[in-house]
């Protein structure tokens, strides 16, 4: 096993999976060269934390980790970086920024947040160019209605959409490959009401799961 430990970090094959005795100086926090992933919950609720360099290589940010440094206002994030996990920035001010900037968080072309996004009619259109749809990015958005997914986007991801309790229709266009578990869970729609185009090659589970409440 490839595993380095540092005072300051644990990297296991890459992945930096604890934080020892690193201090962040002056609030920012710089990720060693050899990460290639920053790991599930690593940094949640690192309060000290206000500013973060990711370096290019680093290909994956999991869920949660960064989640609650609810200082943190500054991230460069590299062209490398093509997975980031669920609610991996939720809770920090960068996030928050962006929001309220943005029609919709978007880091290299994944979709992770909302923004100030205005629905007509509850109709979302998920823009073009958009090659994921980040785990829980959209979920909870009583706003929506229907959605339209592009074939831009490869992967929906887990729980993307779930209990969005009004969303009631559902387009996926052509080239979409990957649904993740629970995407549509707990929504009005139901799979027989939506076409899956033949472009989908793996189907979670409960991916349209219904919940007896609503």
């Amino acid at each position: 096993e490839n595993q380095k430990q540092s005072n300051d970090f644990v990297i296991v094959n890459g992945i930096l999976i604890e934080v020892g005795k690193y201090k962040c100086t002056d609030g920012h926090l710089i990720i060693p060269a050899n990460v290639t992933s920053i790991g599930y919950d690593v940094f949640d609720s690192c309060e000290e934390i206000t500013s973060v360099t990711i370096p290019n290589g680093v290909i994956s940010i999991e869920a949660s980790a960064f989640r609650d440094c609810e200082n943190l206002k500054d991230i460069s994030i590299p062209e490398s970086v093509k997975t980031i996990g669920a609610m991996a920035f939720d809770d920090t001010l960068w996030l928050e920024e962006k929001a309220k900037q943005e029609d919709f968080v978007i880091v290299n072309n994944i979709l992770i947040k909302e923004g100030k996004a205005n629905l007509t009619d509850g109709h979302l259109t998920i823009p073009n160019g958009i090659t994921e749809i980040a785990d829980d990015a959209l979920s909870y958005w009583s706003e929506i209605s229907s959605v339209t997914i592009p074939g831009s986007v490869k992967r929906i991801g887990a729980g993307a959409f779930e209990k969005c309790k009004n969303l009631e229709k559902v387009i996926i266009e052509d080239g979409v490959t990957q649904i993740g578990d629970l995407a549509f869970a707990y929504c009005k729609v139901r799979e027989k009401d939506v076409s899956i185009p033949d472009s989908v090659t793996e189907m979670g589970e409960y991916v349209f799961a219904e919940d007896d409440w609503w």
